[in-house]
């Protein structure tokens, strides 16, 4: 292979996710805490003749590989934004699971931005590349440049927290459980009208704990406003952190629209023994894992 260039696109969890109300335009908004993990999916990327067009594969069939992916439709939103004709092959290798609420697929759709930027020698900034991943999805501008962030708006504005903050989420342990079952983004949001409450303030209570140091404090903060109609609807995921809430988590929570639950715990030892612990009553079909904030 090639001039390759190899990138890893993180997954995440939101840490809190407060959405306070349906906006006129048909969005929602929300405040989130949103922590990029260092569990994620690689991407290659290879630069091809301007005949060839954009394609891409991946390890997981039944992924479309066509403008069905965020992968496609970013490189298609770049080509229409910069006029630029070369082309490009990309190798998509799915390490996060697939409709599992840690926002893998908007992930792949930033790194393809940042990744097709690179390999076509575009020299657009990040602030040049926001608004192209602002329409791709509202998680996108997330990954351009993964750090733990408050995100805001319909999750589009993105601000990386305060050092005190990031330490503070560096430091925790995530126990990741994906119960092998996806539940619909669209069909969550339809469910949350009786718990919206039309107020702000939940993430605030988080951000303070963790700029005080106190993870057990923050992670019993936690909040998810879709939490409450997937667990109305799949009874298991409540079983799941309960699970992690016994062993040694100090708080669990699902991920986003779900099914990912993840436990928070403050030692590599005491998120081991949860991990042990799920899958010894849930067996090993479940795809489990321990992860932490990622990395620059």
């Amino acid at each position: 292979m090639t001039n390759a260039l190899i990138l890893r696109s993180p997954g995440k969890i939101n840490f809190g996710l407060d959405i306070i109300r349906k906006r006129p335009d048909g969005f929602h908004e929300l405040e989130s805490l949103m922590v990029p993990l260092d569990v994620c999916d690689e991407m290659v990327f290879e630069s091809r003749e301007a005949g060839h067009g954009v394609t891409m594969d991946c390890d997981v069939p039944d992924l479309p590989t066509d403008s069905g992916n965020l992968v496609i439709r970013a490189a298609e939103l770049l080509r229409r934004h910069t006029d630029v004709t070369a082309g490009a092959h990309i190798k998509l290798r799915k390490r996060l699971p697939i409709a599992a609420g840690m926002g893998g697929g908007s992930g792949n759709g930033a790194v393809a931005l940042t990744g097709l930027n690179q390999i076509w020698q575009l020299g657009l900034s990040r602030e040049q590349l926001l608004p192209l991943a602002a329409t791709l999805g509202s998680d996108c501008a997330l990954f351009l440049d993964p750090k733990p962030s408050f995100c805001h708006g319909r999750g589009e504005r993105v601000e990386p927290l305060a050092d005190a903050e990031t330490r503070t989420l560096h430091a925790a342990h995530f126990v990741l459980i994906n119960p092998g079952f996806g539940i619909s983004t669209k069909w969550a949001y339809e469910q949350i009208g009786p718990f919206l409450t039309g107020r702000a303030g939940a993430i605030k209570v988080i951000l303070n704990a963790l700029a005080a140091g106190d993870l057990p404090a923050a992670a019993r903060a936690m909040v998810n406003t879709l939490e409450g109609p997937a667990l109305r609807k799949f009874p298991l995921l409540g079983l799941l952190k309960e699970s992690l809430a016994r062993n040694g988590c100090v708080g669990a929570m699902m991920s986003g629209s779900g099914a990912t639950v993840f436990g928070v715990a403050t030692d590599q030892a005491n998120a081991k023994r949860a991990l042990a612990a799920a899958r010894a009553e849930f067996g090993e079909k479940m795809w489990m894992t321990v992860a932490q904030a990622h990395a620059q």
